[in-house]
């Protein structure tokens, strides 16, 4: 993978998640509207300059964070493996429902240190909403609560924060129906 280079690790982890999301919802029935990997340009052009993507994706144990603004892609290795990051974001879901801010709120920084703080300075100030394309066990954490040590408060206090299950879906609208 780190061989690739950003661009070609970024199409070949995104073809794999398009892959298994159509295979998903053709078992359901569901229609599948030819979804692709989306090329990098198309996936920046939507982004424009206020929002950034941050693909998250498992490659052999080891999780990566693809991060891709209006003008740049970069690819992070976040060194933790699916286990780790299983047990810490179950451990931050059991106390978040058990309303106990003195245990919960180390955790976020924690996983805000391991999953935000290696790429967050890289998507520029003017950078106001994320998307989110988790993988595994980051489906169930909600990101809005992670905090790290630059940047201290919540996650959900300085961008709007939206989740795809593939970047595939970024732009994807239902039409509005027209009157006849």
């Amino acid at each position: 993978l780190e061989r690739e280079g950003d661009e070609a690790a970024f199409k070949t982890s995104e073809s794999g998640r398009a892959r298994a999301l159509v295979e998903a919802m053709a078992r359901a029935g569901r229609d599948v509207f030819g979804l692709a990997a989306p090329e990098l340009g198309r996936v920046q052009e939507e982004l424009g300059h206020t929002a950034a993507l941050v693909s998250y994706r498992f490659v052999d144990d080891d999780l990566y964070a693809f991060v891709v603004t209006g003008d740049s892609i970069a690819t992070h290795r976040l060194g933790v493996d699916r286990e780790e990051i299983s047990t810490r974001v179950s451990a931050l879901v059991d106390l978040l429902a058990k309303d106990d801010d003195e245990a919960w709120r180390p955790i976020t920084r924690r996983l805000g240190s391991t999953l935000i703080e290696p790429w967050l300075a890289s998507i520029g100030s003017g950078v106001t909403s994320l998307w989110l394309v988790p993988d595994g066990a980051l489906f169930d954490l909600p990101f809005e609560v992670l905090a790290t040590e630059s940047h201290p408060g919540f996650l959900l206090e300085s961008y709007e924060i939206s989740y795809l299950p593939a970047v595939a879906l970024l732009g994807v609208h239902e039409k509005p129906a027209t009157e006849s």
